[in-house]
């Protein structure tokens, strides 16, 4: 498997749901950020009018607020790369038990090595493995005559009949 991955961005639902939360939160930051900073201007000198505050305010403020805009699609970014090493090991592992439903037990699954939840594939495979096993196994003709049943069986089996 190739440890470059090809897009970052490969679940709408999730990870969507990620930035728009994090966009939700960052819009709230700014808000609440902004109403305390118009609080403080305000009381600092309260005889000053409303355009004097706003000139103020962005002087004092503004450059904070240019900082956090322009650093919001990094953040965005990052929330996209972070987001896919759980995303992606999810949609790999539905994937293979997708293909197990149709019987393709043969592919050993793993993630990628900075991918989150490393068990996950660990289990998987042992998942498919056994399986695999019990696919096999079924396919083997199995007892009919009570003789053949190993011994604890054989009581089982005459107590039933």
């Amino acid at each position: 498997m190739s440890e470059q991955r090809g897009k970052s961005y490969i679940d709408k639902s999730v990870q969507g749901g990620l930035v728009r939360r994090m966009l939700g939160y960052f819009l709230v930051y700014l808000g609440v950020s902004l109403v305390i900073a118009c609080a403080v201007q305000i009381y600092s000198d309260p005889f000053l009018s409303a355009s004097q505050h706003l000139t103020n305010l962005w002087h004092h403020q503004g450059p904070f607020l240019l900082t956090a805009i322009c650093l919001l699609p990094m953040f965005v970014k990052d929330m996209l790369q972070f987001s896919h090493r759980f995303v992606g090991p999810v949609r790999r592992a539905s994937g293979v038990i997708h293909r197990a439903t149709k019987g393709d037990f043969d592919q050993p699954f793993k993630f990628r090595e900075n991918d989150h939840w490393q068990e996950m594939a660990e289990d998987l495979n042992v998942l498919l493995d056994q399986l695999r096993d019990f696919q096999e196994n079924a396919s083997e003709p199995t007892a009919t005559k009570v003789e053949e049943l190993e011994p604890e069986d054989r009581d089982l089996a005459e107590t039933s009949c």
